[in-house]
């Protein structure tokens, strides 16, 4: 259901403001609608407002809401507008919102604190909410449970990762409610901006529990604090991001790969190669989580993905060598080909044998296999003729040559389960580099792969 909000918006900074509904919808970007009184005649105002059409687009709009909390759009972009009974309607959709501090730009940086929200969070971390005990044989009461271990760990220097253990009461005296509240902290020693809190730590805390939970996590809040709320007597302003998808909560799984309990002991070093391997591998895990958490794509572009994802984890992961032989034995392979050909044709000869010592695809994919061997065979039994086929499925796909009638295409049917199995050998590769145990990566192929 969409969240619509009334107020005040200055749509030139020294204009005055106009009135207008900032729309919050399930699926889309905030959008913003204006109604303007016009002083002139109809035509006028239309011949005006066609005029600077092209100049619609505002890189920043503030505004101030019903409560008079300040309101501030990014990247707004014109939707259209219209004239009617003397009014001027603007559309706009902004590609980020906020409220609650007032900002000039996202990349000011003014925040010490980062609080994520995520549902369900406690059937994850294993917390037991409430305890229940017997005052009779026909009266039973119940009691929060508040003395959780603070779970606080440093991911790098002057950045603490925390979790926050809570839940809230809610009823009346015959009744009440327990809610857990369960979330995400960060705490920064530098200030950071907004453009910092959406492009690195909300996609790194949402892919990181997404590979650990086995599905795709949705941030529920997002909210970012001028000082750190965690240190006693601060009161800080709190800015919250209003541009997130509002869909529907989902539980997580009770056949989740991993849950908090198993490696409790080794999180910290679980969180710090996290923060290693995302920079070093984020094509290959931005390439991954679209084809497994973020987007529905058609068959065909999920195996393009993930194939791709393959090569860059391949050629990121710096104990694979990219060539079929060293430099200077393929440059000698070369030379003595180059004696037997007529000098004509030389160059282009060159040219063209100097890029053949690249490994091709199914030759990176074969040396993925046995990085985990033992999970490898379970997913691809004929390795070889595997690789071969995905390599020139790939190939035709991409650069259409290629006999889609032959055998080593892989067919619609066989290739959806075919990317099942590269989404589970990519997941599997992932979950080793940041330290999980072997138990987590079999219950990939348990529940990814639906492999015994």
């Amino acid at each position: 259901m969409s969240e619509y909000i009334e107020g005040r918006w200055w749509l030139e900074p020294s204009s005055s403001p106009v009135f207008g509904v900032l729309r919050l919808s399930p699926n889309g970007l905030p959008e913003l609608t204006t109604k303007d009184p016009q002083v002139t005649s109809n035509f006028v105002s239309l011949l005006k407002m066609a005029a600077n059409d092209a100049c619609q687009d505002r890189a920043h709009i503030q505004g101030r809401d019903a409560h008079d909390r300040p309101i501030s759009l990014f990247d707004c972009c014109s939707n259209g507008h219209s004239l009617s009974g003397g009014m001027t309607e603007r559309r706009f959709i902004a590609s980020v919102a906020t409220r609650g501090v007032e900002l000039g730009s996202l990349d000011e940086k003014r925040f010490l604190a980062l609080r994520i929200s995520v549902p369900h969070l406690h059937e994850w971390l294993g917390f037991p909410i409430v305890t229940g005990f017997q005052l009779s044989e026909t009266e039973y009461a119940w009691k929060r449970n508040l003395e959780q271990a603070e779970i606080v760990h440093e991911i790098e220097d002057g950045i603490r990762f925390r979790i926050d253990v809570q839940c809230s009461l809610k009823g009346g005296r015959d009744s009440f409610e327990i809610h857990p509240s369960h979330a995400f902290w960060f705490h920064f020693e530098s200030l950071i901006s907004i453009k910092e809190c959406l492009d690195k730590w909300v996609p790194w805390t949402s892919d990181l529990f997404s590979l650990l939970i086995g599905e795709m996590i949705r941030c529920e809040q997002i909210e970012l604090f001028e000082s750190d709320p965690w240190i006693p007597g601060k009161n800080p302003s709190t800015c919250e991001i209003l541009s997130l998808p509002r869909q529907q909560e989902q539980k997580i799984s009770p056949w989740r790969i991993t849950d908090f309990q198993t490696f409790s002991a080794s999180f910290q070093e679980i969180l710090t190669s996290w923060n290693n391997v995302r920079e070093r591998f984020m094509p290959a895990i931005n390439l991954f989580c679209s084809a497994t958490f973020w987007t529905k794509l058609p068959l065909e572009t999920s195996f393009i993905f993930l194939v791709q994802a393959v090569e860059v984890f391949h050629a990121r992961a710096g104990r694979f060598g990219s060539a079929q032989c060293s430099r200077a034995e393929h440059l000698n392979r070369v030379s003595k080909i180059l004696l037997k050909i007529d000098a004509e044709s030389q160059d282009w000869v060159r040219q063209t044998l100097l890029a053949a010592n690249n490994k091709r695809l199914d030759d990176r994919l074969f040396d993925l296999f046995q990085v985990h061997s033992d999970h490898a065979k379970k997913l691809f039994p004929s390795s070889h003729e595997m690789a071969d086929r995905i390599r020139y499925t790939r190939n035709y796909l991409t650069h259409y040559n290629g006999n889609p009638e032959s055998k080593k295409f892989i067919q619609p049917k066989e290739m959806m389960i075919v990317n099942k199995r590269l989404k589970a050998l990519l997941w599997i590769l992932l979950l080793g580099e940041i330290g999980c145990n072997d138990d987590a990566l079999t219950k990939v192929l348990e529940q990814i792969a639906g492999l015994e």
